[in-house]
């Protein structure tokens, strides 16, 4: 499982908290090809293509389609963190 992870410290009567708060990866079902990922990332925001690859195929990039309510859909480009255990 994908988790993405927040952490926040709250202070209280001198003592600090340490928050971890899970998200669970909701978007593998709608991830699609990545070539048009791939053609933005090089062609707009000059990331070269090794380290398109590299994240890539260390699963932290995904091109997913996202669909609003009213219908519009967009392609858009996740970056993911993955836990120790790579899930």
């Amino acid at each position: 499982m994908l988790y993405c992870h927040i952490y926040t410290n709250v202070i209280a009567h001198s003592l600090v908290y340490h928050y971890e708060l899970y998200l669970n990866y909701k978007l593998k079902n709608y991830e699609i090809d990545f070539t048009k990922g791939r053609k933005y990332l090089k062609e707009n925001r000059g990331l070269s293509d090794e380290t398109i690859d590299y994240f890539f195929k260390t699963g932290n990039l995904a091109l997913v389609n996202k669909k609003t309510k009213d219908g519009y859909e967009e392609k858009v480009i996740v970056f993911k963190y993955l836990d120790e255990e790579k899930t």
